[in-house]
């Protein structure tokens, strides 16, 4: 079972430059930085779900790498379940059109399936190309 905590320190580890805080790496100096909630604190040794996972991965990419939000998110309004949870489909949309997380194809019908539990391997391919996004979006902007 891959916990909320784990995942937390697999971005942390390898994006350790940009969260770093003068050797102070914590969830509450990532608190404090904006890319997790109290919840993440309070429940870090609970099962990662794909929408807690696409709700940290969405506020990292904003508020620690700077990357903006799409303008136009409606190519992943082919997901079937993506407005199962408004507070999520914002951060739903930015990790499924990045490709940072994959549907799930059930029939033909793809659906992001929000309470589905996340594997380290799965983290691992989420961090690798949120990598990617990262590294593209700095030779895009120029850094």
């Amino acid at each position: 079972m891959l916990t909320k905590g784990r995942f937390i320190s697999m971005i942390a580890e390898k994006f350790s430059d940009y969260v770093m805080d003068s050797g102070n790496a914590d969830l509450m100096s990532y608190r404090k930085a904006g890319w997790i909630e109290e919840q993440d604190m309070i429940g870090k040794d609970e099962e990662l779900d794909r929408r807690t996972a696409a709700r940290i991965i969405h506020m990292f990419m904003k508020r620690i790498l700077g990357i903006r939000d799409l303008k136009d998110i409606t190519p992943a309004y082919g997901l079937k379940d993506l407005f199962d949870c408004r507070v999520c489909a914002a951060h739903i949309a930015e990790v499924y059109i990045r490709g940072i997380i994959q549907p799930l194809d059930m029939n033909g019908m793809l659906i992001f399936d929000v309470f589905r539990s996340v594997s380290e391997e799965e983290a691992e391919k989420m961090i690798a190309v949120l990598n990617e996004v990262w590294q593209n979006y700095k030779s895009d902007s120029g850094e």
